[in-house]
């Protein structure tokens, strides 16, 4: 999904959930980056929906989105895996 967080719906946030289940399934952490506006309300609905959570997920984001100056949005990914990389997390990037 590549969607502005202020544009983002309760669909949406039933769809990213739907995909962190699956790869729950194989038992990895997860890395997802979001835009700042609204990664609490995110982060919160992955909380209540997921009580039984027994591995990292991280939600990242950039304080100044991608394509404007000064933007931090490249340092985020490798950052973000740092905490989860003693969980076996591998990130690559292209």
């Amino acid at each position: 999904m590549n969607k502005d967080s202020l544009e983002m719906t309760g669909e949406d946030r039933v769809l990213i959930l739907g995909m962190v289940r699956a790869i729950l399934k194989e038992r990895a952490p997860i890395v997802i980056t979001h835009g700042t506006d609204t990664m609490v309300q995110t982060g919160l609905y992955l909380q209540r929906a997921l009580p039984e959570l027994d591995l990292p997920i991280v939600l990242t984001g950039a304080m100044a989105p991608l394509g404007f100056e000064g933007s931090d949005g490249l340092q985020i990914s490798p950052r973000a895996c740092l905490p989860s990389s003693s969980c076996g997390l591998e990130c690559t990037w292209s």
